[in-house]
C-alpha cells in the first residue's frame, strides 16, 4: 500500500513539473520506393506497412515514400540502407549484382529455362548463401527463403518506333536502370544504353534524351510515358522478383516477435503484390490501348534468344556471372 501511494505520489509530482513518464517504446521505419502510390508496388508496401502496425500493436510504425522521394540513385539509397539513414527499400532484386556477382544472373536475359527454374533457384542453398552475403554486408533480404513479390507482368520495349527484331533498336538510345546486368544485357541486344532514375524517364522521353525504355506496360502507362511513345513489344527478357530490403543496423534493433511480425507482413504484401500486378496488367493494357493508341507488339523470342546466346559466354569471361552459378541452375531439379 505503502509502496502504491508512493507511486502515484511520484506521477503527480512529475505530471506538477511537466517531466516525462517512461511509456513504451515505438519504432519508426522510413521505407522508400521509386513508384506511384497507386502502383501494385504502392500498393502492396502500404498493406506491409498497415500490416505492422497492426501486427505489432504499433510497437513498429512504417513510413513509405513514393516516387524515390528518399532517394533515386539506386547506389546512394543502398548505402543509406546500409549506413542506417534510411531503413527500408523496396525494389526490384537486380539491384544486388553490384553486390555479389552472383546476383547478376536475376536479371540476365533468357538465362532461365522457365518461372519454375527461376523460383527453384530462388528457394536454393545457394541463393540462401548470396542472401546472407548481402546481409553481411549490411542489408537484410526478408524472406529470402519464400519470396513471393513476383511481377506477373513480362517486361519488353516501349518505343517511338515499332520493334520486332534485335536489329531494330539498333541506334536507339534506351533508358535503364540502374543495375549492371540489365545494361549489359539491353546492350548486348543492340541499345545505346541511358541510365536514368524512374522518376526522371518521363522528362527524358519528352525532351528526346531517349527514343524509349525496357520496362513493364502497367507500370509505364500509370507514368504516362505512353504519352511520347506509342509502340510495346513484349520480349520477356528475364522474370521479375522484387525484394523488401530492410538496413541489418534497424533490422537487429527490433525483438524476435517484431521480426516474425515483420516476415508475416511482408509475406501478405507479396501476396498482394502479386493480384495487384495481375489486375493491373489487364487494366493498363486497355488503357493503353484504347486511350493512347498504343500499340501492343508480341514478335517470336527465338531471334532475341540467338542474338543474346553469345553475350551469356562473354558475361562469363567478363566476370558478370561466374560459371558455377551458371551451372549450379542447369542442375536444379524443378
Amino acid at each position: 500500500m505503502a509502496r502504491s501511494l508512493a507511486v502515484r505520489a511520484f506521477a503527480a509530482f512529475a505530471i506538477c513539473i511537466g517531466l516525462a513518464l517512461p511509456a513504451s517504446a515505438k519504432t519508426l521505419w522510413k521505407v522508400n520506393i521509386l513508384l506511384t502510390q497507386e502502383s501494385e508496388l504502392g500498393l502492396a508496401t502500404a498493406h506491409f506497412a498497415k500490416r505492422v502496425k497492426e501486427l505489432t500493436n504499433g510497437e513498429l510504425e512504417v513510413d513509405v515514400f513514393y516516387n524515390g522521394q528518399l532517394g533515386k540513385n539506386i547506389p546512394v539509397v543502398m548505402q543509406s540502407l546500409v549506413s542506417g539513414d534510411l531503413d527500408g527499400f523496396v525494389e526490384l532484386l537486380a539491384y544486388f549484382g553490384n553486390w555479389d556477382k552472383r546476383q547478376n544472373i536475376i536479371a540476365c536475359p533468357y538465362c532461365f529455362k522457365s518461372f519454375e527454374q527461376f523460383d527453384a533457384f530462388l528457394k536454393s542453398p545457394l541463393f540462401q548463401e548470396m542472401s546472407t552475403v548481402i546481409y553481411d554486408k549490411g542489408i537484410k533480404i526478408v524472406n529470402s527463403d519464400r519470396m513471393n513479390w513476383f511481377k506477373q507482368e513480362q517486361r519488353g520495349v516501349l518505343m517511338r518506333k515499332p520493334v520486332f527484331l534485335p536489329d531494330d533498336l539498333k541506334s536507339q538510345k534506351i533508358r535503364q536502370y540502374q543495375a549492371e546486368m540489365p545494361i549489359k544485357g539491353l546492350m548486348a541486344l543492340g541499345a545505346n544504353v541511358q541510365v536514368i532514375p524512374w522518376p526522371d524517364v518521363y522528362t527524358a522521353l519528352m525532351t528526346g534524351t531517349v527514343d524509349g525504355l525496357e520496362t513493364t506496360l502497367a507500370q509505364t502507362v500509370q507514368s504516362k510515358h505512353v504519352e511520347a511513345a506509342k509502340y510495346y513489344t513484349t520480349l520477356e527478357l528475364y522474370y521479375q522478383v522484387v525484394s523488401p530490403s530492410f538496413s541489418r543496423k534497424s533490422w537487429e534493433k527490433l525483438t524476435d516477435p517484431q521480426k516474425k511480425a515483420v516476415e508475416q507482413a511482408i509475406w501478405e504484401g507479396g501476396e498482394v503484390y502479386k493480384k495487384e500486378s495481375t489486375r493491373q496488367l489487364q487494366e493498363y493494357e486497355k488503357i493503353a490501348m484504347e486511350q493512347f493508341d498504343v500499340k501492343l507488339i508480341r514478335t517470336p523470342l527465338k531471334p532475341w534468344i540467338e542474338k543474346i546466346k553469345p553475350a551469356h559466354e562473354e558475361f562469363i569471361k567478363a566476370g558478370l556471372i561466374p560459371k558455377e552459378t551458371v551451372d549450379y541452375i542447369a542442375q536444379l531439379k524443378y
